[in-house]
Protein backbone atom coordinates (compact mmCIF):
# COMPACT_ATOMS: atom_id res chain seq x y z
CA UNK A 1 0.00 0.00 0.00
CA UNK A 2 0.97 3.78 -0.26
CA UNK A 3 1.74 5.90 2.72
CA UNK A 4 3.47 9.21 2.66
CA UNK A 5 6.51 9.58 4.87
CA UNK A 6 9.52 11.60 6.05
CA UNK A 7 12.88 9.91 7.13
CA UNK A 8 14.08 13.30 7.96
CA UNK A 9 13.34 16.83 9.36
CA UNK A 10 13.20 19.60 7.29
CA UNK A 11 10.19 21.04 4.88
CA UNK A 12 7.43 19.27 3.38
CA UNK A 13 8.48 19.72 -0.03
CA UNK A 14 11.99 18.66 0.78
CA UNK A 15 11.26 15.39 2.89
CA UNK A 16 7.98 13.97 2.75
CA UNK A 17 7.85 10.87 -0.22
CA UNK A 18 5.44 8.56 -1.31
CA UNK A 19 6.80 5.24 -0.13
CA UNK A 20 5.15 1.25 -0.42
CA UNK A 21 5.02 -0.28 3.04
CA UNK A 22 3.14 -3.78 3.88
CA UNK A 23 -0.44 -3.88 4.31
CA UNK A 24 -1.60 -3.70 7.90
CA UNK A 25 -3.04 -6.59 9.48
CA UNK A 26 -5.51 -6.49 12.74
CA UNK A 27 -5.29 -7.73 16.31
CA UNK A 28 -7.99 -8.28 18.43
CA UNK A 29 -9.90 -4.91 19.03
CA UNK A 30 -8.60 -3.60 16.62
CA UNK A 31 -9.50 -2.97 12.54
CA UNK A 32 -8.01 -1.99 9.73
CA UNK A 33 -9.45 1.32 8.12
CA UNK A 34 -9.54 2.16 3.85
CA UNK A 35 -8.79 6.03 4.80
CA UNK A 36 -11.07 7.94 2.38
CA UNK A 37 -10.30 11.66 3.75
CA UNK A 38 -7.89 12.98 6.35
CA UNK A 39 -6.26 16.18 8.30
CA UNK A 40 -3.22 17.94 8.40
CA UNK A 41 -2.62 19.94 11.45
CA UNK A 42 -0.05 21.84 13.48
CA UNK A 43 0.93 18.64 14.96
CA UNK A 44 2.13 17.27 11.33
CA UNK A 45 3.85 20.30 11.18
CA UNK A 46 5.61 20.14 14.43
CA UNK A 47 6.61 16.46 13.65
CA UNK A 48 8.65 17.59 10.38
CA UNK A 49 10.24 19.95 12.46
CA UNK A 50 11.31 17.68 15.26
CA UNK A 51 9.18 19.82 17.98
CA UNK A 52 6.12 17.06 18.22
CA UNK A 53 6.56 15.74 22.29
CA UNK A 54 4.62 12.07 21.33
CA UNK A 55 7.16 10.89 18.30
CA UNK A 56 10.34 12.04 17.47
CA UNK A 57 11.37 8.80 15.30
CA UNK A 58 11.54 7.81 11.63
CA UNK A 59 9.63 7.46 9.75
CA UNK A 60 7.27 10.03 10.18
CA UNK A 61 3.64 9.67 9.24
CA UNK A 62 0.72 12.08 8.67
CA UNK A 63 -2.60 12.85 9.36
CA UNK A 64 -3.79 11.96 13.11
CA UNK A 65 -7.44 12.05 12.09
CA UNK A 66 -9.49 10.50 9.16
CA UNK A 67 -12.47 9.13 7.88
CA UNK A 68 -12.77 5.83 6.35
CA UNK A 69 -14.46 2.55 5.78
CA UNK A 70 -13.83 -0.54 8.21
CA UNK A 71 -12.01 -3.13 5.77
CA UNK A 72 -11.09 -6.30 7.72
CA UNK A 73 -12.51 -6.59 11.68
CA UNK A 74 -10.04 -8.05 14.15
CA UNK A 75 -11.73 -10.16 17.09
CA UNK A 76 -13.84 -8.07 19.42
CA UNK A 77 -14.10 -5.03 17.32
CA UNK A 78 -17.50 -3.39 17.88
CA UNK A 79 -17.89 -1.94 14.27
CA UNK A 80 -18.66 -4.35 11.39
CA UNK A 81 -16.85 -4.08 7.78
CA UNK A 82 -18.10 -1.72 5.63
CA UNK A 83 -19.21 0.87 7.83
CA UNK A 84 -18.12 4.27 7.53
CA UNK A 85 -15.74 5.66 10.77
CA UNK A 86 -14.04 8.91 12.01
CA UNK A 87 -10.89 7.05 13.61
CA UNK A 88 -7.77 8.52 15.20
CA UNK A 89 -5.03 7.05 13.37
CA UNK A 90 -1.45 4.99 14.89
CA UNK A 91 0.51 7.89 13.23
CA UNK A 92 3.01 6.58 15.75
CA UNK A 93 3.63 3.45 13.80
CA UNK A 94 3.73 4.80 10.74
CA UNK A 95 0.10 4.31 9.99
CA UNK A 96 -1.45 8.17 9.32
CA UNK A 97 -4.51 9.29 7.71
CA UNK A 98 -1.83 9.73 4.30
CA UNK A 99 -1.69 6.00 4.03
CA UNK A 100 -4.17 3.95 2.32
CA UNK A 101 -4.89 2.15 5.15
CA UNK A 102 -4.68 2.38 8.78
CA UNK A 103 -5.02 0.56 11.78
CA UNK A 104 -7.22 1.71 14.45
CA UNK A 105 -8.38 -0.04 17.75
CA UNK A 106 -12.24 -0.11 19.16
CA UNK A 107 -11.65 3.13 21.15
CA UNK A 108 -10.52 5.57 18.76
CA UNK A 109 -13.27 5.24 16.56
CA UNK A 110 -16.57 6.66 16.51
CA UNK A 111 -19.97 6.09 13.37
CA UNK A 112 -19.44 8.94 10.85
CA UNK A 113 -22.32 11.15 11.19
CA UNK A 114 -24.68 10.34 7.84
CA UNK A 115 -25.07 14.39 7.15
CA UNK A 116 -20.98 15.18 6.88
CA UNK A 117 -18.81 14.33 3.68
CA UNK A 118 -15.90 12.38 4.54
CA UNK A 119 -13.81 15.49 4.04
CA UNK A 120 -15.40 16.97 7.08
CA UNK A 121 -16.34 14.66 8.99
CA UNK A 122 -12.49 14.21 9.09
CA UNK A 123 -11.95 17.11 11.11
CA UNK A 124 -14.59 16.12 13.85
CA UNK A 125 -12.23 14.83 15.93
CA UNK A 126 -9.86 17.63 16.31
CA UNK A 127 -11.62 20.51 15.14
CA UNK A 128 -14.68 20.89 17.88
CA UNK A 129 -12.12 19.73 21.13
CA UNK A 130 -10.18 22.21 19.94
CA UNK A 131 -13.14 24.98 19.69
CA UNK A 132 -14.81 23.75 22.81
CA UNK A 133 -11.06 24.33 24.70
CA UNK A 134 -10.30 27.66 23.13
CA UNK A 135 -14.25 29.43 24.02
CA UNK A 136 -13.42 27.43 27.74
CA UNK A 137 -9.99 29.35 27.92
CA UNK A 138 -11.49 32.90 26.74
CA UNK A 139 -13.68 35.57 28.18
CA UNK A 140 -16.72 34.63 25.62
CA UNK A 141 -19.97 35.12 27.67
CA UNK A 142 -23.35 34.20 25.99
CA UNK A 143 -24.74 37.24 27.81
CA UNK A 144 -22.07 39.92 26.86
Amino acid sequence: MISWQANKLGAAKDVVEKVNVELPEPKDNEARIKITATVLGLPDYMMLKGTYIISNSFPISFGQEAVGIVDKAGPGYSYKEGERVITGTRFDIVLGGLAEYSISPAEGVIKAPEGLTDEEAAGFFRVIPCSIRRISKSSFSTTK
